[in-house]
């Protein structure tokens, strides 16, 4: 009877069979390697973005700067500076890049009129299917004040930008539809540009730089194509392009606000 209970206590101790307990063991090992692992990989990269300097990088290096972001109306952006450390002159590569944007206005007046049988037919391409598309690569001066992070910059762009608009207007419901649609693009394809900056310190050699500034692109170049409209004169068409052209043709600066993070080596 002895022998029978303390068979039985030592069952107690195991409750489940002892494969399922070694599947469950192997699988808390697994899980803590995976673990200790990852918490490797994070403390490694942690260190090594601690260290002021890599080890491989040669001491010139040590003056250039790399970083990116994004822009409100210029897209992504990409750059690399060069400014000795005790310089307040620095010189910077930048490149912008937006394939397509869909903005719900444009910062101009698109409206205009067309007459169908002396009747105006309103238009307004400011806020209707616009498309910008914006290219820009450039070389930058960059002045920073004595004992600041804040800089002017000053330089050159090549720049390449184009607006697609479009609207339909319904003269008669389910009969009759009048659609325009326009082009801008800037035939000025050097433009100067001024701005101002900061460089704010994030953490150890990595920066925030929020940029304003402009670019002076000319005069827009516009086509404007209007259909719908039976026994249109060309004479009325050239007027209402005209008109339109210009309307834009203020747009002659180009709004460059952008947002990179940046890393000083």
């Amino acid at each position: 009877m002895k022998k029978l209970s303390a068979i039985t206590n030592l069952k107690s101790h195991f409750p489940r069979p002892l494969g399922e307990r070694q599947e469950n063991l192997e699988n808390l090992f697994s899980d803590f390697l995976e673990r200790g692992k990852k918490t490797y990989i994070a403390t490694s990269a942690l260190i090594l973005l601690s260290t002021p300097t890599f080890a491989s990088i040669p001491e010139w290096l040590n003056d250039f700067t790399v970083g990116g972001g994004y822009g409100a109306v210029t897209g992504f952006n990409g750059q690399i500076g060069y400014r000795p450390k005790k310089s307040q002159l620095g010189l910077r590569f930048d490149i912008n890049a937006l394939p397509s944007w869909n903005p719900p206005f444009i910062f101009w007046n698109g409206n205009f009129n067309v007459d169908i049988r002396g009747v105006p037919v309103h238009f307004d391409l400011t806020r209707s299917n616009v498309d910008l598309k914006h290219f820009s690569a450039g070389l930058l001066l960059d002045y920073y004040f004595e004992q600041s992070d804040l800089f002017v910059s000053a330089g050159l762009y090549y720049s390449d930008a184009t607006v697609h608009t479009d609207q339909t207007r319904t003269i008669i419901p389910n009969l009759w539809d009048v659609s325009a649609t326009a082009n801008m693009s800037w035939p000025d394809r050097f433009t100067p540009y001024i701005g101002i900056g900061y460089d704010w310190k994030l953490w150890k050699q990595l920066y925030l730089k929020p940029e304003f500034g402009v670019m002076y692109v000319g005069k827009p170049k516009t086509e404007l194509i209007v259909s719908g409209i039976p026994q249109l004169t060309p004479e009325q068409l050239a007027n209402a392009n005209r008109g339109f052209s210009d309307k834009v043709s203020v747009a002659q600066f180009y709004p460059m606000v952008r947002l990179s993070t940046i890393w000083k080596f």
